[in-house]
């Protein structure tokens, strides 16, 4: 009988990507703490700069909107999943993904929730389809494959941190990579 993960208490900020600069890690963090908060709809752009104690040109200097905040904060993140989407996941990777989702579990209900699930989902899509670059004859193909798995990934992760199924990281980790079988289109490229 498969356990449900540990429980960890969940950070209640997140500061973005490791190459974020400091502007960019006080808009993540004060997006991180708007969002668990207040209505995703209800964020305003000057809410996230009054938050993040920042000039509103220095927002526009690395966001276009909420949006492009919410894509950039998870594509580190979802870059693991996105390999294994295409068939060339690293198990110990994965693993540590689904068990950064699952310590900010309150973050993620939300951001796994709409209207921002599709944010998240066009996110992934997104880190999917770069491996198609130069793969032109495939990419409508490679499209159909992308759009599927990001949006049953997104859906598989989401019920994940509500707790069902109730799986280890390590488990759930496991279930994602073999949900996505090998594609052809990623030539010999390795994981991020």
């Amino acid at each position: 009988m498969t356990s449900a993960p540990p429980r960890n208490p969940a950070p209640a900020d997140y500061s973005g990507p490791a190459n974020a600069t400091r502007a960019q890690s006080r808009i993540f963090s004060a997006f991180a703490a708007l969002v668990q908060s207040t209505r995703y709809d209800e964020i305003r752009v000057s809410d996230l700069i009054d938050a993040a104690d920042v000039g509103r040109s220095t927002f526009y200097d690395h966001f276009r909107d909420k949006d492009d905040v919410l894509r950039q904060s998870v594509k580190a993140p979802l870059a693991p999943m996105a390999d294994a989407a295409i068939g060339i996941g690293d198990a110990e990777r994965l693993t540590l993904t689904m068990r950064h989702f699952w310590e900010r579990r309150a973050l993620a209900r939300v951001i796994l929730s709409q209207p921002t699930r599709d944010v998240v989902a066009a996110a992934l899509f997104e880190l999917i389809t770069e491996s198609a670059a130069g793969n032109e004859s495939a990419r409508s193909t490679l499209e159909v494959i992308a759009t599927t798995r990001a949006h049953g990934l997104i859906a598989f992760l989401a019920g994940w941190v509500a707790g069902r199924p109730a799986l280890s990281p390590e488990d759930a980790a496991r279930a994602v990579l073999a949900a996505c079988p090998p594609t052809d289109f990623v030539g010999g490229r390795s994981p991020r």
